[in-house]
């Protein structure tokens, strides 16, 4: 029950009550004037606040006819002048109590209107910010309502699964299916434990996407338990494919950065070295060769792994551009 369908009630409550006293009072008082209509006003003008102007003139018509009976029971004699003057009064004071009851109570409800319509606006702003805020970061918000297994996704995580928002039938068991098959059964996992420990979680897993391409997401979240039982989960996943992709290739980077300084600091000098004492016709010329030989051999092994490579497999078909050649064309 709405506040002003309670306040009706109570002031019609109200008006009957003040309608039976006053006509209680008419009926034990034994002059025809006592009490006087005035006193009918009260009972009109609260019907005329709880209902308005058609209920304010029923009301001034009772409040007369009232009247009326307790002159007659006290065997008073009324002309049509004596009730119809107090008639036109009550009807008018109803009639005009009503009308400006009415028009408070349009002028409340616009308001009301107003401010629900106000709230609403500012509700589909904020939901519009989010909206966007995610659709520029790449962070989709989830939540699972665990008692009826509903899994209610933002658009942005939607979209970042290669889903049309509200295209999908969503349950836990249809998360799991997204999530890579060499990732589900430690996502499951962590899941479950925390629903048993009611602590937050946070794990990364590759999303499977319908064309079959896949993003890595981050995901956090947190259980929401009322009188000891979980009732949701709720959290957010961020799409970090293009961060992780970032890294790996700055990773693969600063290796073959490695790689090319240890092979300048190793054989590239050692070779150096070789070939300055060549030059003098050292005779530890040799030794040197062979140094920067095994180190170089050290370093292809550390490049190939323990595979050993094919006979010949490492042999160019054509001299690399640029590549020193011993024999001259």
């Amino acid at each position: 029950m709405s506040p002003l369908t309670g306040r009706r009630r109570a002031l019609g409550a109200l008006a009957l009550a003040a309608f039976l006293l006053v006509f209680a009072l008419g009926l034990l008082i034994d002059s025809p004037d006592e009490p006087a209509v005035v006193l009918y006003a009260i009972p009109v003008a609260l019907l005329a606040l709880a209902f308005g102007t058609w209920a304010g003139m029923l009301g001034g018509v009772l409040g007369a006819a009232l009247f009326w009976v307790a002159g007659v029971y006290h065997d008073a004699s009324y002309s049509a002048v004596d009730v119809g003057y107090r008639l036109i009064v009550l009807v008018a004071l109803g009639a005009l109590i009503g009308w400006l009851a009415t028009r408070l109570g349009d002028a409340e409800l616009a308001a009301d209107v107003a401010e629900r319509r106000r709230a609403e606006n500012e509700l589909r702003r904020s939901e519009a910010s989010l909206a966007e805020a995610q659709r520029i970061a790449h962070l989709g918000s989830w939540e699972w309502d665990v008692q009826d297994d509903v899994v209610t996704w933002s658009d942005e995580l939607h979209r970042i699964c290669g889903l049309e928002p509200g295209s999908l039938d969503l349950s836990y068991e249809a998360f799991l299916e997204r999530v890579h098959p060499d990732d589900r059964g430690r996502v499951d996992a962590i899941v479950r434990s925390s629903f048993e420990t009611l602590e937050p979680f946070a794990f990364s897993y590759r999303a499977l996407r319908p064309d079959g391409s896949e993003r890595i997401l981050d995901a956090h979240g947190n259980v929401v338990a009322e009188d000891g039982r979980i009732v949701r989960m709720a959290g957010t996943a961020h799409d970090v494919t293009e961060r992780v992709e970032v890294e790996e290739r700055l990773a693969v980077s600063a290796e073959l950065r490695r790689r090319a300084v240890e092979l300048n600091d190793t054989v590239v000098q050692g070779l150096a070295v070789a070939h300055y004492r060549l030059a003098r016709n050292d005779p530890e010329a040799a030794e040197a060769v062979g140094a920067a030989l095994a180190r170089a051999k050290e370093l292809v092994h550390d490049l190939l792994g323990d595979a050993a490579p094919e006979p010949g497999s490492l042999r160019r078909e054509t001299p690399a551009g640029g590549a020193f050649t011993p024999f001259g064309e």
